[in-house]
């Protein structure tokens, strides 16, 4: 059965089915779609894991071979892995399109195999592990180009991506394995915004509320709120007010008077399930320990069960508070929309603490 987990959860399986399987060979996949993040996993396997070795599937990869040899992976990797002797594999030199150094690996010990469609049905290898790391398609985009250079940005788009594309709608590997963890959640940043970041903001985390982003700046400015932008590298994919004058809504402001309020709450579709949401919640909450308060609140919809579980899940209890949540919002046109969200309000309770480097956030009025 598949689960969802992060990395750290990923790495303590590998521990944990090396450990349980001590002086055999353990074979141990990690797919996913290209640039996801599978080597940076494969790596910290590698380091936690006694006596593992990495195993690359672009080391199987030609130009004029689609996708990769493994049929060549079967007669010189697994096939003498599974028969308990020690394998020989020779690594193809994409570049030059010839064989390049071999490489050793001797049976009995954890084997790593990671790559794009390493754990294909066509691969012949006795899984004690299959995890397939998962990141949008926007942010593999640009860690490929990032690594590979912009010359390569046509393949991507022509060939490989949708190569990849293929294999998933096949296949389905992402519900096959034993666990899918997000490839850019340990990536993901969280600061207050500045007006430096208002273009972006505009360009890349789209909403219908026209001039919202410059809304919030404003009301940063004035001391009322802290900002907070959730970045992958130097993409915005998320944002979050934490407000000093607590929630705006009666039965709310009467019960808990004072308590700083997280609220408008946005992540980016296309970056949803990666952390984010949790990350801008983390440090609203630091921001308002530092200044010293005990407690901050959060509203939800009774219409969203699905972020009142995430808001259990890091610790938030229900108050049994109900509210009529009013707003306004302009569209591009220029028309003006009201909207009315029946929610329930969430408390916890937070240590105080200090400003890590980043968060220092706005003084409350």
């Amino acid at each position: 059965m598949t689960t969802t987990g992060t990395v750290d959860d990923a790495v303590a399986s590998a521990v944990r089915v090396a450990a349980d399987r001590r002086g055999q060979t353990v074979f141990i996949g990690i797919d996913g779609c290209g640039a996801s993040g599978k080597t940076t996993v494969a790596g910290r396997m590698a380091a936690a894991v006694p006596d593992a070795v990495v195993v690359h599937v672009d080391d199987f990869a030609a130009p004029t071979i689609p996708q990769w040899d493994w049929d060549r992976m079967e007669a010189q990797l697994l096939g003498p892995l599974r028969e308990g002797r020690d394998a020989r594999y020779q690594r193809w030199d994409w570049d030059r399109d010839e064989g390049a150094e071999w490489h050793d690996v001797p049976a009995g010990i954890p084997v790593v195999i990671e790559g794009v469609s390493s754990t294909r049905r066509e691969v012949n290898a006795p899984w004690a592990l299959q995890i397939w790391v998962e990141a949008p398609r926007d942010a593999r985009l640009d860690r490929a180009v990032h690594r590979d250079g912009p010359a390569q940005l046509q393949q991507w788009l022509d060939d490989w991506m949708p190569s990849e594309d293929a294999y998933v709608a096949r296949e389905q590997p992402q519900d096959r394995v034993d666990l899918v963890v997000s490839g850019i959640r340990d990536e993901i940043t969280v600061r207050p915004a500045t007006e430096d970041d208002l273009e972006r903001l505009d360009r890349d985390v789209p909403t219908p509320s026209v001039g919202i982003w410059a809304a919030h700046l404003a009301r940063q400015a004035e001391g009322s709120i802290v900002f907070l932008v959730a970045w992958l590298g130097d993409r915005p994919i998320g944002t979050g007010l934490l407000d000093w004058r607590g929630s705006r809504e009666a039965n709310a402001a009467a019960g808990y008077p004072g308590v700083p309020a997280i609220s408008n709450l946005h992540v980016h579709r296309p970056f949803q399930g990666h952390g984010a949401g949790s990350a801008l919640i983390a440090a609203a909450e630091q921001i308002a320990a530092v200044r010293g308060h005990a407690r901050v609140v959060i509203g939800v919809g009774l219409d969203n069960p699905g972020a009142a579980r995430l808001y259990l899940r890091v610790g938030y209890r229900r108050t049994g508070i109900e509210d009529e949540s009013r707003y306004s919002w302009t569209d591009a046109t220029g028309a003006v929309h009201d909207e009315v969200e029946h929610v329930e309000l969430l408390v916890k309770d937070v240590a105080v603490t200090s400003a890590p480097p980043g968060l220092g956030g706005s003084n409350p009025p």
